[in-house]
């Protein structure tokens, strides 16, 4: 009986809970300067995303997330750990680097906000002026 409430235990107690998953921010990893890694996911509603500070200076902030869901801000440096609680596009940015296109995007569960996250991503990249198209194979292309 043991054996058996510890093995449901183990089965169940992710899927109440979720998952936690790790993104690291840095300066740049594998040639590519100012970025998140990884810069995208795809996680179910009730997971969470730990955005882990690699080098100093940056932040994880939304900068469009589906209607009703919480909006995010860290701190400059500091590790923040965020839960999805409702699904669709989540689309993030560094405060200190956006416009150098550190820019990230977590899809959750079974979207229904693509076009709206589409047409705002399209407007917010004219003001990034490197990597601007980091994202574009997640978001543009069909």
């Amino acid at each position: 009986m043991k054996k058996l409430l510890l093995i449901f235990s183990l089965i169940l107690v992710p899927q109440i809970f979720g998952k936690t998953f790790v993104v690291k921010t840095s300066d740049s990893e594998k040639g590519v300067s100012m970025t998140f890694s990884p810069l995208f996911l795809e996680i179910e509603v009730g997971d969470k995303v730990k955005f882990e500070p690699t080098d100093e200076g940056h932040t994880s902030k939304s900068l469009f997330v589906p209607e009703g869901a919480q909006a995010w801000e860290g701190k400059d440096s500091k590790e923040i750990i965020v839960e999805f609680n409702k699904p669709g596009y989540y689309l993030y940015d560094c405060a200190n680097h956006g416009v150098m296109g550190m820019m990230g995007l977590v899809v959750v569960g079974e979207p229904e906000n693509k076009e709206k996250v589409k047409n705002f991503y399209v407007k917010h990249k004219k003001n990034v002026v490197m990597n601007k198209n980091r994202l574009d194979q997640y978001l543009l292309e069909d």
